[in-house]
């Protein structure tokens, strides 16, 4: 067994005060060997009336699928596969909660933050709030350190509470995977637990160390309850109102350590998000993704220097031309408004008597053709027309 499981859920005050049930719901498997352990948290929509049994269905069946994949993950490494089999997998499940549940699923709406996790390494799994970040057992002069290797932060909508969620029809726009390199702890949050350990989106490792030391004082079989504890304290509870959910997965080799680690100073996570673009086609998809991970690249062992990470590495990066562009069409659109601005004020200046009169010309006369004289009765040349 690689990782270690302690995870609780507490309901919020918020939902005791209205008489709704806890909405967040966790849930976790192993691979048959043991290596490989996968956990989804599911914080479900405070506006849909079926969110907690939608959390319920989601975490249970994301975390049944995604252990699935840890034979490949173990043979081939995390690659563009990868991507293709959660976009299966969600799609998948989305199909299956209409046949247990009807076609209006988003009555069981739940936003989703997931790992499949070995000592090797893994990913995370992201759609809406909620935070995960892994962390590294490193060796420093003064003793181990465990600093973040990789973290996903929230994703939220244009408005104050206001997420995403894998029931909506647009949610394949809003899947996020991490890859992560060799992991000693992985801490998956959803947004009523994550002022605990995390300063807006960064993880305060100080604070992960602390509880760590007291679930190690509790022993592995009550650690989870320690956790339970904690996440109902009043510190918790000063920090939010909502149901509150924290997972752990720590490695056996970082426990029996856990009392002599330190964090080190200004500790920043390092990782690559990748997130799966609007397509028809996890084919589509695939390829859309690996042009948006031009993020700073999560350094792996050499098993996981693969094609993926080359790939990733040569996605060629539109942004630079933003601001160029945007500096020249601004620069067009300042010429133009002053030639039109220098245009009337010469037009002014000149005032409306200066314009040049039209010349009217008159039409030219037509030749002058005098008239023959005659008389009546006569010939042209006068005669009184008298005998002789």
């Amino acid at each position: 067994m690689d990782h270690l499981l302690l995870g609780a859920a507490v309901i919020g005050a918020s939902h005791v005060t209205t008489g709704r049930p806890c909405e967040d719901r966790f849930a976790s498997r192993r691979s048959s060997d043991g290596h490989w352990t996968s956990v989804v948290v599911c914080d479900g929509c405070g506006s849909a009336s079926q969110a907690r049994a939608g959390a319920d269905f989601i975490s249970d069946y994301l975390a049944s699928e995604l252990v699935k994949i840890a034979p490949r993950l173990d043979r081939d490494g995390p690659g563009e596969w990868v991507v293709d089999q959660v976009v299966v997998i969600i799609a998948t499940m989305r199909e299956a909660m209409r046949d247990r549940f009807g076609e209006n699923i988003r009555e069981h709406a739940a936003t989703i933050v997931g790992a499949l996790a070995s000592s090797a390494g893994g990913i995370i799994l992201h759609v809406g709030d909620g935070i995960a970040a892994a962390f590294g057992l490193s060796e420093a002069a003064d003793g181990p350190l465990l600093e973040p290797v990789a973290v996903s932060v929230p994703k939220n909508g244009e408005y104050a509470n206001e997420t995403f969620y894998v029931t909506a029809p647009d949610w394949i726009r809003h899947v996020r995977i991490t890859p992560m390199r060799e992991t000693d702890c992985v801490l998956l949050c959803t947004d009523g637990s994550q002022p605990l350990w995390y300063r807006a989106d960064h993880p305060n490792t100080g604070n992960v160390i602390d509880t760590l030391r007291q679930l190690a004082r509790a022993g592995k079989d009550e650690a989870s309850d320690a956790l339970e504890h904690i996440l109902a304290g009043p510190n918790a509870a000063r920090l939010s109102h909502d149901d509150k959910t924290a997972v752990f997965l720590v490695s056996e080799r970082l426990w029996p350590r856990i009392p002599e680690i330190g964090a080190p100073e200004n500790a920043e996570p390092k990782g690559v998000t990748v997130s799966v673009s609007p397509a028809a086609t996890p084919a589509a998809a695939r390829q859309a993704t690996v042009a948006q991970a031009t993020a700073s690249r999560l350094p792996r062992p050499p098993a996981y220097e693969d094609t993926y990470q080359r790939r990733v590495s040569r996605a060629p990066s539109r942004s630079r031309w933003v601001l160029p562009l945007s500096i020249l069409l601004g620069l067009v659109c300042l010429a133009v408004a002053g030639a039109s601005f220098l245009d009337i004020r010469w037009k002014v200046a000149r005032g409306p008597g200066t314009e040049k009169a039209p010349t009217l010309t008159a039409p030219p006369s037509p030749p002058h053709t005098p008239t023959p004289n005659t008389v009546e009765g006569g010939n042209s040349h006068g005669d009184s027309g008298g005998s002789p």
